[in-house]
């Protein structure tokens, strides 16, 4: 029987600190990556609300991208590295953002129905996250001011719809072309857009929470409702 080779104990112990030095250097790739991800989010994170503050502040044709770099303490430059145009930096979704709607929108119980899936992932009550209706709401109100800017609102909010489409079709077991996922998504955001537009009746804002409750009783409650017997004039 041959002798069993054993490694010398210097060459196991040189392999073993290797192995550990080279798992430690996957450690510290790790985390300078998450700390360079963190710090390109909070770059464009605050470029984005040094944006909107501008366009509130001093108004929306006033203002320039060269304003929201020198607001944010960088340049043109590294603007550019985020955004293409200034409504863009306005408009657009923060994609930590979208992807904590579309993560609360796939953990929602199965059975469920698909509306009250949809206004519940987009209104968190704790306060982890703004809730899709005080965005929209931000932005909405820069529409307000400028009426040309609809296109770009509207495109963002499309971005969201669109990622919700896809976790809505999934749970809904949906066929590829089965326009039901779209539907449910589509109307129920619009719905929900509808209701932050309209204010009570003594004139205060409503809230996210009330509006996602309306649209549900409206949409999954109370649908179809007897209509008002009409009424004739003299």
């Amino acid at each position: 029987m041959l002798p069993m080779h054993r490694e010398p104990w210097s060459s196991r112990s040189a392999a073993r600190n290797a192995r550990t030095a080279g798992a430690r250097g996957v450690r510290t790739l790790e985390v300078v990556v998450g700390r360079r991800d963190e710090k390109t989010a909070a770059t464009r994170r605050r470029l984005a609300e040094e944006a909107r503050r501008l366009a509130r502040e001093v108004g929306c044709r006033t203002f320039t991208v060269r304003d929201v770099a020198f607001a944010s303490g960088v340049s043109t430059r590294t603007f550019f590295n985020y955004f293409d145009t200034k409504e863009e930096a306005l408009f657009r979704y923060e994609e930590d953002d979208i992807r904590f709607f579309v993560t609360r929108l796939g953990d929602r119980p199965d059975g469920e129905h698909p509306v009250v899936s949809v206004t519940t992932c987009l209104t968190p009550t704790g306060r982890e996250r703004a809730s899709f209706g005080v965005l929209w709401q931000e932005r909405a109100r820069l529409v307000e001011a400028e009426p040309s800017w609809l296109p770009h609102h509207l495109a963002a909010r499309a971005v969201i719809e669109r990622r919700l489409t896809g976790i809505m079709r999934l749970r809904l077991g949906a066929r590829p072309h089965d326009p039901a996922p779209s539907m449910v998504v589509h109307g129920t955001v619009a719905a929900l857009c509808a209701a932050l537009s309209r204010p009570h009746g003594d004139g205060r804002p409503r809230s996210v929470i009330r509006a996602a409750r309306d649209v549900e009783q409206i949409l999954v409650g109370s649908w179809p409702r007897t209509p008002a017997a009409p009424t004739h004039a003299g």
